[in-house]
């Protein structure tokens, strides 16, 4: 995840992160477990989506060379993450104040990262 890599020594490896495909399919997986009333860890779903979002912001500690093609890896996850808008919206009227404030959190910020697109 993007937070093991803050140093700046792991450009390659940041890089290598949001290139694999998995990343992709696992995000609408994620998304859609949100939406099951059963599930008990939506708290730690969201984190895990935030941080897809997250991506977006960490070019500067990829290589210079580097940087144009993460961005357009970085922003295929911001794109698949903000899919589940609507949803992360919903979530901010739940009776679990946990899982309110997470969905707060996370819907701004992907609406300060569209912004900055």
């Amino acid at each position: 995840m993007p937070w093991e890599v803050f140093d700046g020594l792991y450009s390659e490896r940041l890089l290598g992160l949001v290139r694999r495909d998995v990343s992709l399919l696992i995000i609408p997986f994620l998304i859609e477990i949100l939406e099951d009333d059963k599930v008990n860890s939506k708290v730690s779903v969201l984190t895990m989506l935030y941080y897809f979002a997250l991506y977006k912001t960490l070019d500067q500690y990829v290589a210079e060379t580097e940087r144009e093609q993460y961005s357009l890896y970085s922003q295929r996850l911001f794109k698949k993450v903000h899919e589940g808008f609507e949803i992360y919206e919903r979530l901010t009227h739940s009776n679990n104040e946990e899982i309110n404030i997470s969905a707060r959190e996370f819907i701004n910020l992907l609406k300060r990262e569209s912004q900055n697109s």
